[in-house]
């Protein structure tokens, strides 16, 4: 349960950074993924900092452009904060539907990235 207090507690510190920093500050700000520096490619959550970013200023469409996925994870990670610490231990204990939930999840990323990649990716 300590565990999941913390990653909750990280989890809202990132939305209220999402809220609080300029958005110029995140968008021109360095390249802090390892796998794009050494590849040049972006990994499968590349542009998800200025995703969530758009997302806190209230931009969904700019949100989409930076990742597909950032908008859904901003509402999930706003779901999990809001809901307990309990709540989501249980939903996280649930057995066979969250193995078939973080499946699911991983498929997006993966076809999200593939996308991504296919239509000629730029930063």
């Amino acid at each position: 349960m300590r565990d999941i207090a913390l990653v909750r507690r990280l989890t809202a510190a990132a939305l209220v950074a999402s809220f609080l920093l300029p958005a110029g500050l995140v968008r021109g700000g360095p390249v802090v993924c390892t796998f794009r520096a050494v590849t040049g490619l972006p990994c499968p959550s590349c542009g998800m900092t200025r995703s969530w970013s758009a997302m806190g200023h209230g931009r969904l469409r700019e949100a989409t452009g930076y990742h597909l996925l950032g908008p859904a994870t901003f509402v999930a990670a706003m779901a999990m904060v809001a809901v307990g610490d309990e709540r989501t231990a249980s939903a996280i204990q649930s057995g066979g539907r969250n193995r078939a939930l973080l499946g699911g999840m991983a498929v997006a990323y993966g076809l999200a990235w593939a996308w991504r990649l296919m239509a000629g990716w730029h930063d």
